[in-house]
């Protein structure tokens, strides 16, 4: 008699054989797991994301990088396809205007972004069939392209009759596509040009010119911790620096989750008093109480305040009632494809602090 197992395994064998199927064995140093390069920072969307609302990840008008290069990704419409060639020849005279401003040519900057080919390409989540010669043209029209438009953007009176400034609505597409999640080149790249070759054309880092630009998205900063994060550099690239200025400006814990939520009347209904907070970042939500009330909870006017509503005309009793302040949060139509960008961002690459999530 055939034990089972072996009867199980002649059976397999044979119907492999009659579907010609070859099923190779591998050694056991011949198979390697896909190794995460610690660099790795710019994702596709993943498609449980994309399929909610594939527009809000997708370029409509310029593609930046590898993953959308020479408009890879399907599109609808022929006439996105026609702009999106027109872009490329923009990127071209930017990159004319950029050598003619650095009185560097081509093959300078060039050099580079062939030092740091291999940086770059590992910061991708994904190995491109490109060649190096195809992948540093690429990336040398976008860097030199988004460099010269900040510094444009930074002297807007200077270059009042630019084709892209002097066009508001065509702009604001330009920065709706310099955004998204998969339309990005490392931050570091773009800086290291920018100090090597533009830097004396403007009194700003890298990361300030991206701010200015990226002000509407970011409208929000504090005002006290505008200094600070002025001088922060470490981003990834452009989705990670809008996200940084929604952060808290103080890292705050998460904490236990609340289950029963009250209501904004029922918080009213006990003397809460709502605040607009004009200078806090979007998530800088405070709850400040009166000190004696941390101590003695019943020390409150609360009851007075209820009776005689009109006292709450005078500010030293509002000092004793808890206080919610919160941050203004401004939606346009830029908002929903901004934040599920960042929402995305978080769940690649901050899965331990999902602000935006949240």
């Amino acid at each position: 008699m055939v034990p089972t197992t072996v009867a199980g395994s002649l059976q397999n064998d044979r119907m492999c054989e009659e579907l010609s199927i070859n099923i190779p064995i591998f050694m056991e140093n011949d198979f390697m797991e896909p190794i995460r390069r610690p660099e790795c920072c710019i994702y596709r969307v993943p498609q449980r994301l994309r399929q909610v609302n594939e527009e809000a990840y997708t370029p409509k008008l310029i593609s930046i990088g590898p993953f959308h290069h020479n408009g890879k990704q399907p599109r609808d419409e022929e006439n996105d396809e026609k702009d999106m060639r027109d872009m490329e020849k923009l990127k071209l005279g930017y990159l004319k205007e950029f050598c003619n401003r650095t009185m560097k040519c081509p093959k300078e900057i060039a050099r580079i972004i062939e030092e740091n080919e291999q940086k770059i390409r590992s910061c991708y989540s994904e190995n491109f069939d490109i060649s190096r010669e195809d992948f540093v043209k690429m990336v040398l029209k976008d860097s030199t392209f988004i460099i010269e438009l900040f510094l444009r953007a930074d002297k807007k009176e200077k270059y009042k009759n630019d084709y892209l400034l002097s066009n508001p609505l065509l702009n604001r597409h330009i920065l709706e596509d310099l955004i998204l999640l998969e339309n990005q080149l490392p931050f570091f790249i773009l800086e290291e040009l920018h100090e090597n070759f533009s830097k004396g054309h403007s009194e700003n880092s890298l990361f300030i010119l991206a701010r200015n630009y990226f002000c509407s998205c970011i409208n929000s900063i504090p005002k006290e911790a505008e200094k600070e994060k002025g001088k922060k550099k470490e981003v990834k690239y452009f989705t990670d620096l809008i996200r940084y200025f929604h952060c808290p400006t103080k890292h705050k814990d998460f904490g236990d989750s609340i289950r029963d939520l009250s209501t904004a009347k029922q918080l009213y209904e006990t003397v809460v008093i709502f605040k607009l907070d004009e200078v806090g970042g979007l998530l800088d939500i405070q709850f400040d109480k009166w000190y004696p009330t941390e101590i003695c909870p019943c020390f409150t006017c609360s009851w007075l305040l209820n009776c005689l509503p009109c006292l709450k005309c005078f500010e030293c009793l509002e000092l004793t009632q808890p206080l919610l302040k919160i941050p203004k949060f401004e939606i346009d139509d830029i908002t929903e494809g901004l934040f599920r960008n960042i929402m995305a961002w978080e769940q690649c690459y901050y899965p331990l602090e999902p602000y935006l999530c949240n």
